[in-house]
């Protein structure tokens, strides 16, 4: 039992540093409407940090 108890431990360990090491690259994601493009720069947790729109 305390080898299994050492194991999920481990496992959770393991799991909090793989969430915690996870690419934090700002994305762009371009989103286009009517005569309009809105580019949108999110970081790792989906949280907009950016915006710019280009009316065309």
């Amino acid at each position: 039992m305390n080898f299994l108890m050492m194991l999920l431990a481990v496992l959770c360990f393991a799991a909090i540093a793989y969430v915690a090491m996870a690419d934090d690259e700002p994305k762009t994601v371009t989103m286009t409407g009517p005569g309009q493009i809105l580019k949108l720069v999110t970081d790792s947790d989906g949280n907009v940090v950016g915006s710019k729109t280009i009316v065309g």
